[in-house]
């Protein structure tokens, strides 16, 4: 729970799947962090999958991995966005028993392009390299789970906390995706995949799923899926919902993500002056005003839609 984006049902999810001697496929950060797919097949390196990272991911040869690795008669759990799961599926082109997909509620990705740049203009302001980087980064105090909290740490001994959407990164997730996910094919409750996790934002404080730390949302459309879900139950606290109350709480899932009005410019003044001032460009003097001031002071003096 503490380590996970939300209330850790992926990594229950796959340390059982560990633990049944099957192999995992997930998103995890390079030594630059750059997100890339990677397999894993101990409970050590799942860890490194935890997290959201909010950039597209690089798939390198992943797919043809998976699919000689299901020739072999290995099971193979894959966890990736809802497109990411298609490709796999188109690729491999028959049904796998032993092929487990989730995928997860998704906005799109933003580009790869901007976490490298704010990772390197990070490094040059506290002149050391990161050593850590969390963007759904969570501590035992921590009052509310949403908005999320973005944690680096530095060679050097020195930390930001900083919450994510008050950050350069967290702006430009916020503004640009994909063009491709503004017409996504794979919105509403009819998936491609065996299992859909998620943030489960329609958790209020009076209810009993609620949990500070983050609540997870699990939506299961396979037997596949349902047997793994099962085999979970008693290591985690299940409530059913409605998907009338999910898709209230869950815009995402039937309405996908729309075209941010300041994309385009965003884009355009990126290209000639960077991350920096394509963010500054492009927010208003109260979102400045919170990227500057720190998070505690932030939080006292100027209002945030937050879950009570």
């Amino acid at each position: 729970l503490k380590d996970s984006a939300s209330g850790g049902i992926g990594a229950v999810l796959a340390e059982h799947w560990i633990a049944d001697d099957g192999i995992v496929c997930g998103t995890e950060y390079d030594k630059n962090f750059h997100p890339h797919m990677q397999l894993e097949t101990t409970a050590m390196g799942i860890e490194k999958f935890k997290g959201s990272k909010y950039v597209q991911s690089d798939k390198g040869d992943v797919y043809r991995q998976v699919k000689e690795l299901l020739k072999e008669k290995n099971h193979v759990m894959f966890v990736g966005a809802p497109c990411e799961v298609a490709g796999l599926k188109n690729y491999i082109r028959v049904e796998e028993p032993n092929l487990l997909c989730v995928d997860f509620l998704c906005k799109g990705p933003t580009s790869p392009l901007f976490i490298k740049d704010y990772v390197k203009a990070e490094e040059k302001k506290k002149g050391a390299h990161i050593t850590y980087l969390n963007m759904r980064y969570k501590w035992e105090k921590l009052d509310i789970w949403i908005p999320q909290f973005i944690c680096i740490k530095f060679s050097n001994g020195k930390q930001k906390l900083k919450e994510f959407y008050n950050t350069y990164i967290g702006h430009a997730f916020r503004i640009v995706q994909r063009n491709s996910c503004y017409n996504c094919k794979y919105i509403g409750f009819d998936k491609v995949s065996d299992i859909t996790l998620a943030d489960y934002h329609g958790a209020q404080r009076k209810e009993e799923f609620f949990n500070p730390l983050g609540t997870s949302l699990v939506m299961v459309h396979t037997a596949e899926g349902s047997y793994w879900v099962d085999k979970i139950m008693d290591l985690c606290d299940f409530v059913p919902v409605t998907e009338e109350k999910i898709q209230k709480d869950n815009p995402y899932i039937k309405t996908g993500n729309k075209k941010n009005p300041m994309r385009d410019e965003f884009m355009e003044i990126y290209q000639r002056k960077g991350l920096r001032k394509a963010v500054l460009k492009t927010t208003s003097i109260k979102d400045k005003l919170k990227m500057v001031l720190p998070w505690e002071l932030q939080r006292k003096f100027i209002k945030t839609n937050r879950r009570k």
